[in-house]
């Protein structure tokens, strides 16, 4: 629902809920579908003769029913597993978000965005896999988990972003500066072992500055690029393979080029 504060506010209410299908195991058992059910509370305004905006967003969201994992020894093998998948996990989140943006002149345009996130596993049961799994370096002394109270992978606390850009008039199109900036705290980026210091990422901040060249109609460019200026590490996903070895994948370290776009 919405309601028109002003003739440039606006304040709204949602509530939703979904479903994600079922998944079948090997062995022919189906699980019930997950399901969600979130609120969220906002309000949009414009302002300075709508060269400004800002929006504000409360939100709580409940996901059930989650499917979690668990192995049992094949019989057709003996010595290996199968793995199965069951209903019964929950999650919890709630937060506020904050965006914005600015147009000062024409030529010069600021966004922003920064948001808390508050979010758990409530009751969540996970199976470790496999004979040769290790958890933080040892071998687990009990290989079911109850996640409860732990935070789900890739969700920061807090995270923050800013870019700006201007286009100069050059005489033949536009030459355009940028600079993007985010920040993150801390976070587990394991999927599946959220509490896994192999997929640890330290809070960070990363910078991206940029000089394109541009025609007016910006059906082509010539981009001049510096991205990642603090050279920071970032874990973007950390997964167990066998023998319990780690395996992650990293983003592009401190990287500079150029790029050439032509649009027909």
């Amino acid at each position: 629902t919405e309601f028109d504060v002003a003739d440039d506010i606006m304040a709204y209410f949602t509530a939703s809920s979904g479903f994600l299908s079922g998944a079948m195991s090997q062995n022919g058992a189906v699980t019930q579908p997950q399901k969600s059910r979130s609120f969220e509370l906002g309000l949009k305004t414009r302002f300075w003769d709508r060269k400004a905006e800002l929006n504000v967003a409360l939100f709580s969201a409940r996901y059930s029913d989650l499917a979690t994992t668990f192995q049992v020894p094949n019989p057709a093998n003996p010595g290996s597993f199968i793995t199965q998948s069951s209903n019964g996990g929950v999650i919890n989140a709630k937060g506020i978000e904050v965006s914005g943006a600015l147009a000062p002149v024409r030529a010069w345009r600021i966004s922003f965005g920064a948001a808390y996130l508050d979010s758990e596993y409530g009751s969540f049961g996970l199976n470790l896999p496999g004979g040769f799994q290790v958890l933080n370096g040892a071998a687990p002394t009990n290989r079911f988990i109850n996640l409860a109270g732990y935070r789900p992978p890739y969700t920061p606390e807090f995270s923050f972003s800013v870019a700006t850009s201007y286009d100069v008039d050059a005489g033949f199109g536009y030459i355009t500066p940028q600079v993007q900036f985010r920040s993150s705290s801390s976070y587990f980026a394991h999927g599946g072992l959220p509490f896994d210091l192999s997929g640890f990422q330290k809070a960070f901040t990363q910078t991206d500055v940029r000089l394109a060249v541009s025609d007016y109609d910006r059906r082509y460019s010539l981009e001049f690029f510096v991205e990642n200026i603090e050279d920071e590490m970032l874990n973007q996903r950390t997964q167990t393979g066998g023998d319990g070895l780690q395996q992650a994948n990293w983003g592009l370290p401190r990287n500079y080029g150029v790029r050439v776009r032509l649009t027909f």
